[in-house]
Formats: C-alpha cells, structure tokens, sequence
C-alpha cells in the first residue's frame, strides 16, 4: 500500500511538471508568433511608406539634397536625401540609406499635404543603425488645422493611439495642449475636460480617431 501510495505521488509531481512545461511552451510559442507578426507588419509599413514616397514625386518636378551622415562611433553611416517640391520649397519626403548596404532604408519620412500646402498626414519610421529586424519606431500622424490651431493624432503602426498634441493662438492667447500615452488610455476629469475645450476641438473635429485607413500609408 506503501509503494502505490509513493508511486502514485511520484507520478503526479511528473504529471505536474510536464504540465508546467506544457504552458511555459505554449507562452513562450504565443509570444514569437506575435513577434514575428510584429516584425512582418512593421517592415511592410517602411516598404509601404517608400511605395508612397515614389508615388509623390512621380511626374512631379523636386529638388534632392543630399548629405552623408552618422553617428559618433560611425559618422559616415548613411545618405540621407531630403525631397521639396521644387515649385513651393515643400517638404516631401526624406529618406537615409545605410552607406554599406544601400538598399536598406535607415530611416524615412514622408509628407501628405492638402491644396494649402499644409501636412494632413505624415509617416516615419526608424531603424537601429545595427539592428534591422524591425524598425524600432514606425509612426502615423494625423492633422487638423482650424481658427489658428493646428494639431496631430499620433498612432504607432499598429493603430495604438500614443500622443495628441494641440497649438497655437486660441483668443489671442498662445495654447499647447499635450496628451500622453497614459493620459489617452485612462482619460480622467481633467483629460475630458480638455477635450471639451475651444482649443482642442479646433485641433481635433474633424480628424479621425483611429489610424486604420492609413496602415497602409497613402
């Protein structure tokens, strides 16, 4: 009785670290799935974002400059070529490029304006000088402009909302108004209330308030 007693223990304390085993495998598997998807959705969003910039100087006349730059250990790291719109002086896009491997983009802005020549949207996304699995920064950032405001909705490339920032004169009176990551997410009293305010509504109406239409940068 003895023995089944200790066998019946000894197979349960198996039964439990397989288990344990089992779940820990499980986790560990879930999260380079999600990984993995993080990396594939983020490249493509740099690839998308290059996609546009072509798109936007297409059959349209800019001026390039171009500069070498870098970092303190490797200060000749990447070309960097800022595009204007050569009529207006306008802002395009910019693009760095690693010196040693050319075909890989090191860091990349681009520009979306309305007929007024004012940014609507605008995209960037960064790389580790000696790190590429994933950018470690991709961001979207949706305008408003009104009654002298100006302000941006910024969303990562995952469509998290991350920051709302809102300035310029409201009254006469110079206004910032910023909203932070903990701030979006938690929304108390003061938060609404300032969402209530001139200022912000001057921002915001009229800004949509997810990024999903601009995943795929356009």
């Amino acid at each position: 009785m003895c023995k089944i007693k200790k066998l019946f223990k000894y197979n349960a304390i198996v039964l439990i670290v397989l288990t344990i085993f089992s779940v820990g495998s499980f986790a560990a598997e879930e999260r380079m799935k999600e990984d993995k998807t993080h990396v594939n959705k983020w490249n493509l969003f740099t690839k998308n974002m290059h996609k546009l910039h072509l798109k936007l100087i297409k059959n349209r006349r800019v001026k390039i400059k171009t500069r070498i730059g870098g970092y303190s250990d490797n200060p000749k790291f990447y070309k960097e070529q800022v595009f204007r719109d050569a009529k207006t002086g306008k802002k395009i896009s910019m693009i760095q490029w690693e010196l040693k491997n050319p075909k890989n983009i090191h860091s990349i802005e681009v520009f979306v304006r309305n007929e007024k020549g004012e940014v609507i949207r605008d995209y960037s996304s960064s790389y580790l000088p000696f790190y590429r699995n994933a950018p470690t920064q991709t961001l979207i950032n949706l305008w408003g402009h009104s009654s002298g405001m100006r302000g941006f909705r910024q969303f990562d490339a995952g469509g998290d909302l991350i920051y709302e920032q809102c300035e310029g004169k409201w009254k006469g009176k110079y206004t910032i108004i910023r909203l932070f990551e903990d701030d979006l997410v938690n929304e108390g009293s003061d938060v609404i209330r300032t969402k209530k305010s001139g200022p912000y509504k001057a921002c915001f109406d009229g800004v949509e308030k997810t990024a999903k239409k601009y995943m795929v940068p356009n």
